[in-house]
């Protein structure tokens, strides 16, 4: 559930702003999410009850 997780995208030690974030919902084991951020980033931050559950991310662009 997308309400399980909060994403975090930074750079340099400073937060970048994910813009226009759509989340679909695949299947009962995937979620599809779009970030359109404003710069750059280097690191993602995962955090939640639902990072236990999650078997494979994959980011692209």
């Amino acid at each position: 559930n997308s309400q399980d997780f909060t994403l975090q995208l930074r750079t340099d030690n400073t937060s970048v702003e994910c813009n226009d974030m759509h989340i679909t919902v695949v299947n009962d084991t995937v979620l599809d999410i779009h970030c359109q951020p404003g710069a750059f980033f280097h690191e993602l931050i995962i955090t939640g009850t639902g990072v236990k559950s999650l078997c494979y991310v994959r980011i692209s662009g």
